[in-house]
């Protein structure tokens, strides 16, 4: 569905089922493609991408992102080493279930008045409905972190064969789960905070990942970061960093833990440490597989 307009606009569209990050640059600079559609974890790996300034993929113009909550940091680092210059970029939030359930853009920072938060979408899709439930699938309020349900008119009927799972999945209003954590802030907007699972429980309050990753990607010793729960006998789970060090850069985990805690509340804080790695796990897409951190 994504690619009809483009099809129907007499559009040049380039699809490449590439798992090398190397085959897709070259595919936008052999075809001076002006829009990219890709995950923010695959955004990350062109970053990184050694030799990337020997590319040119200048032609860009816009930027088609999801998959992850969006950084800040993930985004000009993606405009200024791959791109090159500035592009429009626009950031997707869609589930399997349903389609794109909602957007925001860069140039939605002139609307705010302010820098783009991470995981803030501003434009629910045409006919989706959202609403925010707590553990007892009640309400919660402004502000509160809960999980996300959406009714739309393309949303699936349900999973065949599987009524149990409809019933979990499904409220009686037609609503869908999402499984994603998110609030609305004081203006109404949805801030994604990623997957419900992923969510760290520090004395009973649920710590999104995507906060505190976005400190420490803005770290200068900081290629690549993520941040999990770490299982702890009395305050349920630690916050914990997984760090990829910039090259030639020598900073320790005490320095890169003292810089985030100096710019997050107590609940935030990497009690769990920081550990540095050679590389962080990802599936194809570019998507983190947080779980191996967890083992």
């Amino acid at each position: 569905m994504t690619f009809i307009s483009p099809i129907l606009n007499s559009y040049t569209v380039v699809m490449s089922n590439a798992t090398e990050t190397r085959e897709n640059v070259k595919l936008v600079q052999k075809y001076q493609a002006d829009g990219w559609f890709l995950s923010i974890g695959a955004m990350i790996q062109c970053t990184h991408l050694e030799n990337i300034e020997s590319y040119d993929c200048s032609s860009i113009k816009e930027v088609y992102a999801g998959g992850e909550v969006m950084l800040k940091s993930v985004m000009e680092a993606f405009l200024a080493k791959v791109v090159g210059g500035p592009a429009m970029v626009q950031v997707m939030y869609g589930i399997t279930e349903g389609g794109i359930m909602a957007t925001t853009n860069s140039d939605d920072e002139a609307l705010l008045e302010t820098s783009l938060q991470p995981g803030l979408f501003l434009h629910l899709s045409p006919g989706v409905e959202m609403k925010i439930l707590d553990d007892d699938r009640k309400p919660v309020a402004p502000g509160s972190l809960g999980e996300v349900w959406f009714k739309c008119p393309g949303m699936t009927p349900g999973y065949w064969s599987l009524p149990e799972v409809n019933r979990q999945v499904f409220d009686k209003d037609g609503f869908f789960c999402s499984g994603d954590a998110g609030f609305r802030n004081h203006r109404g907007y949805l801030l994604h905070r990623g997957r419900v699972s992923d969510l760290i429980t520090y004395k009973g309050v649920k710590v999104a990942p995507a906060e505190v990753e976005e400190v420490l990607m803005s770290h200068p010793a900081v290629l690549d970061a993520v941040v999990i729960g770490k299982a702890h006998s009395t305050d349920t789970q630690h916050v914990t960093a997984f760090v990829v060090r910039r090259p030639g850069c020598q900073a320790t985990g005490e320095e890169i833990a003292a810089f985030v805690h100096n710019q997050v509340d107590d609940m935030r804080k990497l009690r769990g440490g920081v550990h540095f790695v050679e590389s962080l796990p990802r599936i194809a897409v570019g998507k983190v597989i947080r779980k191996v951190l967890r083992t």
